[in-house]
């Protein structure tokens, strides 16, 4: 690394990838370095990219703990102990979902959503949902076009859920 630009090497050589890495408030931000785009794009390939914000990873939003704690919750949720399922749930839902994957902050949602639910708090179920409301609306077709092959399943299983869930906390137009 020189100044605020590293080389991505090939094998023990610098490749032809330059990047260019800003501190940020909370981490940092990775760009491709002008000119070098091209050549950083062969690294990931045609529905990838490491361009972003990326941010430190807190111990509690470690991927181990991450299922420590979802496995717990959801032992919780199934004996109906809702109220202490909420109580586990809530730290991941409060401070893992900036550095959590689609995926994981789709279960997280959804699965606190629902738990709201259960506990009578409509609003903070909807509240917890609101990212997806605009694809709760749409088909399945028209989310699945144009999108990463690569994700879509996944993706429409994040929706799919929040239809059902939407629907429940009283979301009528979710579906």
């Amino acid at each position: 690394m020189r100044g605020t630009q590293a080389a991505v090497y090939d094998g023990d050589q610098p490749g032809t990838c330059t990047l260019e890495i800003a501190k940020t408030g909370a981490g940092a931000a990775i760009r491709a370095a002008t000119g070098s785009e091209h050549a950083c794009r062969e690294y990931c390939g045609g529905n990838g990219s490491f361009e972003g914000d990326y941010l430190p990873l807190a111990a509690a939003c470690e991927p181990t703990a991450v299922q420590r704690t979802r496995t717990a919750f959801q032992s919780l949720y199934d004996r109906k102990d809702y109220a202490k399922a909420e109580a586990t749930l809530a730290p991941l839902y409060r401070s893992c979902l900036a550095t959590s994957s689609f995926s994981d902050e789709g279960a997280i949602r959804n699965d606190y959503a629902i738990t709201q639910h259960r506990l009578g708090d409509d609003a903070e179920c909807l509240q917890a949902l609101a990212p997806y409301r605009g694809d709760a609306n749409r088909s399945d077709e028209a989310i699945a076009d144009g999108m990463s092959p690569a994700i879509v399943d996944d993706y429409l299983g994040v929706i799919r859920a929040a239809r059902t869930n939407l629907k429940l906390c009283g979301h009528g137009a979710a579906g």
